[in-house]
C-alpha cells in the first residue's frame, strides 16, 4: 500500500505518506474543479511548470483503492474537513458516527465534497492535503522534529525526500470549506 506519515500539527501539512498508485504523469491533484483552493493548486503548479493530472472527485469519484493510504498518514481527522459547510449540512447522527477510519471511508465515499482538499499525489509518492504556495516549493519542509502518529512508527519525511528546508515560521494552510 505505501508508507505510513503524520501531520505536522504547526501547520496542518500531511508529511511523509508514499504511495504505490501515483500515474504515470507524476503529479495527481485530487479535488473538486470549482474549490477555490483547488484553483489555487492548480494556479500554483501551472505557473511553475509542473505537469500533472486533475482528479474530479464529482466526476471520477473518489479513489476508494487509495484511501487506505491516505487514512494511514493523515488520518480521518485530517482528510475529513469538518470545518466545511458540507460537513455542517450534514445531520448530526451523520457527524457523530464519524468515529474512525472505517467510519470516515464510508462518508469520504458518499458524500466526496467532505474531503479537505486538494489531495496531492506527487512524482515521488509523497501526499500533500490542502494547499499553500510555500509548502509547495522546494526547499521547504516542515518542522522535522514531529513524531510519527502513534501507532505508524517512524517515517521518513516526504518532505526530507524533495530535500526542503526548515520554514522561517508556520505556513498558512488553505483548504477548501465546502
Amino acid at each position: 500500500m505505501g508508507t505510513p506519515g503524520r501531520v505536522n500539527p504547526v501547520n496542518g501539512i500531511m508529511t511523509g505518506m508514499k504511495t504505490t498508485s501515483t500515474p504515470s504523469s507524476g503529479v495527481v491533484v485530487y479535488g473538486i474543479p470549482n474549490c477555490d483552493t483547488v484553483k489555487k493548486a492548480r494556479t500554483w503548479l501551472t505557473d511553475h511548470a509542473v505537469d500533472y493530472t486533475f482528479h474530479d472527485f464529482k466526476k471520477q469519484g473518489v479513489p476508494a483503492d487509495l484511501l487506505p493510504g491516505w487514512l494511514a498518514a493523515a488520518g480521518w481527522q485530517t482528510l475529513v474537513n469538518r470545518k466545511g459547510t458540507t460537513w455542517r449540512k450534514l445531520d448530526e447522527a451523520t457527524r457523530l458516527g464519524v468515529i474512525d477510519d472505517a467510519s470516515a471511508t464510508a462518508l469520504m465515499l458518499a458524500t466526496p465534497s467532505v474531503i479537505k482538499r486538494p489531495v496531492v499525489v506527487w512524482g515521488d509518492g509523497g501526499v500533500s492535503v490542502g494547499f499553500s504556495a510555500e509548502a509547495f516549493e522546494p526547499g521547504y519542509k516542515p518542522f522535522a522534529a514531529i513524531p510519527a502518529r502513534q501507532g505508524l512508527g517512524a517515517a521518513s519525511s516526504y518532505w526530507s525526500t524533495r530535500n526542503r528546508q526548515p520554514p522561517q515560521g508556520p505556513a498558512s494552510l488553505d483548504v477548501c470549506v465546502s
